[in-house]
């Protein structure tokens, strides 16, 4: 488990952690798309990811996340709260994935 909720000036390539489960990155209002795909690929195990009032997040992340999804399965929980250039279109899709409960 790592939290780092609220911490205002995250902006990291990426959090490299292959046995990492539970990742708490909300409000961190400076995270970019380019972390959560390094996040993505850095850690495939994880089964918790809150992203919530990450206000950089959008749709191109998010469309990353989802394809390493399909081969990483261990997901399940996904908080995409205040996410508001994440699209409907994208949590739709998002949402085909049974096992992923998601927050918005």
């Amino acid at each position: 488990v790592l939290t780092l909720r609220g911490y205002v000036n995250l902006i990291t390539e990426g959090i490299e952690h292959p046995s990492l489960q539970v990742l708490n990155l909300g409000w961190c209002k400076a995270l970019e798309d380019v972390s959560l795909i390094h996040i993505a690929e850095g850690c495939p195990r994880l089964t918790s990811l809150d992203l919530a009032w990450c206000v950089k997040i959008s749709d191109m992340s998010i469309q990353r996340f989802a394809q390493k999804l399909n081969s990483t399965p261990s997901l399940r929980t996904l908080n995409l709260r205040g996410c508001n250039k994440v699209t409907s279109l994208w949590l739709k899709m998002l949402a085909t994935n049974k096992r992923l409960q998601i927050y918005r």
